[in-house]
């Protein structure tokens, strides 16, 4: 058995993830799913089981996200790679700095370099994970 943690905030990459969790839940996998208020309802009713969901503030820390990271110890996180949103690039670069492999989904196949990088203090800010699918 294996921990896969989910991390989404926009809609379209959350429903797109649904059908992987689903089979790797019935593989009899630990799956921990979390991310913005935006795809919370959904995870909570498109999945089809109950499953904890551990929402996530747009702007939480990289400090925060590690500890979390440190306290679950997943094998492989899953992230969604949105446009706007902080929550999937602070997940990415805690997963890529901690040395656990980080694989993003993509559900719209445009805008690459924008959606892996962000500009924060008025610095561009890379979020390459090990994977793009």
């Amino acid at each position: 058995m294996k921990t896969f943690l989910f991390i989404s905030s926009d809609p379209g990459v959350t429903r797109a993830l649904i059908p992987v969790v689903r089979q790797l839940y019935l593989e009899k996998n630990f799956i921990i799913i979390g991310g913005g208020e935006d795809a919370e309802s959904i995870w909570q009713i498109e999945t089809g089981f109950n499953i904890k969901y551990n929402k996530f503030d747009d702007d939480i820390s990289e400090k925060k996200v590690k500890i979390f990271l440190n306290g679950i110890r997943p094998d492989l996180v899953i992230v969604g790679a949105g446009l706007y949103n902080m929550i999937e690039h602070t997940f990415r670069r805690a997963s890529i700095k901690m040395k656990i492999f980080c694989f993003s989904m993509l559900d719209f196949w445009a805008g690459y370099s924008s959606r892996f990088q962000r500009m924060v203090d008025g610095k561009c800010i890379s979020s390459m994970p090990d994977k793009i699918g």
